[in-house]
């Protein structure tokens, strides 16, 4: 944690700075907590990694509430931090406001139905994001059927990899079932 208040210290002094990948540094919650008050001022940045840095919840919130501040961030990567569904519905109440998202990786974080309900609540006002990768969770059949509602609202949307998530035919059905009736896009990993 004192080595992300010091990266996180310097951040501010880069204004032109464009990628950042943290990813697989402990930073835990208080690393987390560190770069969320520095964020705001990383205004140029497009690129986030914060892929297996044990982030946890109370980290992906103190994140979350920072993210909008990002207005050119295009590239969202919070895979595996356990983040489950209460970090995933915090995210997810801050996505309409990222409006220049259009790539956000959720892999492995522990996100069930509720995390999947969360998104679903939002999705619809997400315009530009096109990839929404949430496999390797545990959303099983009522996550899967929660997304199903919403997709057709969801233009912009062209891959969703659900993969390895505990979906059975029910809610694969119900996936297939909105993406055949509306004739909806692309890629879908279940």
């Amino acid at each position: 944690a004192s080595g992300m208040r010091k990266v996180s210290g310097a951040l501010p002094l880069s204004p032109s700075l464009t990628d950042l990948d943290l990813s697989t540094n402990y930073i835990g919650v208080k690393g987390a907590s560190s770069l969320a008050a520095c964020l705001p001022h990383c205004r140029n940045l497009k690129q986030l990694q914060i892929r297996s840095c044990n982030v946890g919840s109370q980290g992906t919130k103190a994140l979350a509430s920072c993210l909008p501040f990002c207005s050119q961030l295009s590239f969202l990567n919070l895979s595996a931090n356990t983040i489950n569904d209460e970090g995933a519905v915090a995210l997810a109440r801050m996505l309409p406001e990222c409006q220049a998202l259009t790539h956000l990786e959720l892999t492995s974080n522990s996100i069930g139905p509720t995390g999947a309900r969360g998104f679903a609540q939002v999705l619809g006002g997400c315009g530009r994001l096109v990839h929404l990768d949430l496999s390797n969770n545990v959303l099983g059949d009522d996550g899967a059927k929660a997304l199903a509602q919403i997709l057709p609202t969801c233009k912009s949307l062209t891959s969703i990899p659900l993969s390895s998530n505990d979906i059975t035919a029910e809610g694969a059905n119900a996936l297939n079932h909105m993406l055949a009736r509306y004739h909806l896009w692309g890629h879908l990993w279940i």
